[in-house]
């Protein structure tokens, strides 16, 4: 099964988008790890722009940890090595997830831990300079460069899985 991800609409005219949108989507289906969610294709016309990938139907880390409460050292310890492995996996391939939160971390009881939008920061950074958009709704897991409009980089991704990392432990997104 497959699902797939549609772009804005309004942006499928402006050249650079479509151009980094498709470079990063190529960059991205060359992930092959099993903590990726895979991106398999992408597709398009004049009035639309998709990405195919893998379809991950499972719960997400932020929907486990508000239903179970914290995690013990010991049970959060699986998922971050997942994590981290990703991470690894995907740097070592000279591509930045920065964008890791609790929402893009699905618990697949068949398949492990497995990690959805990786890549897309170059297109993405055009769409919010575009429609004015500042931080996400995931914007503490942030880094403080991310904040202040810099470019991701693997520190940016470091900084979120210690944020992610401390979700997991206390169940809060913001602790005091």
């Amino acid at each position: 099964n497959v699902a797939v991800k549609l772009t804005n609409p309004n942006l499928v005219s402006e050249t650079t988008y479509l151009s980094k949108f498709r470079s990063e989507a190529r960059a991205i289906s060359r992930l092959n790890h099993p903590s990726i969610v895979s991106v398999l294709d992408t597709t398009g016309d004049d009035e639309v722009e998709a990405i195919v990938m893998e379809l991950v139907e499972e719960e997400t880390l932020n929907d486990f940890i508000s239903r179970h409460g914290p995690l013990s050292a010991r049970r959060m310890m699986p998922f971050f090595n997942h994590i981290v492995d990703a991470l690894l996996h995907a740097h070592k391939h000279g591509l930045i997830h920065g964008a890791l939160s609790p929402e893009k971390v699905f618990l697949c009881p068949d398949r492990g831990t497995k990690i959805s939008g990786f890549g897309f920061n170059e297109s993405t950074s055009l769409i919010e300079a575009k429609q004015g958009i500042s931080a996400n709704s995931s914007s503490q897991f942030l880094s403080p460069e991310q904040k202040n409009k810099s470019v991701p980089d693997e520190k940016s991704d470091v900084f979120a899985l210690g944020k992610l990392t401390q979700f997991m432990l206390t169940g809060s997104k913001n602790p005091e």
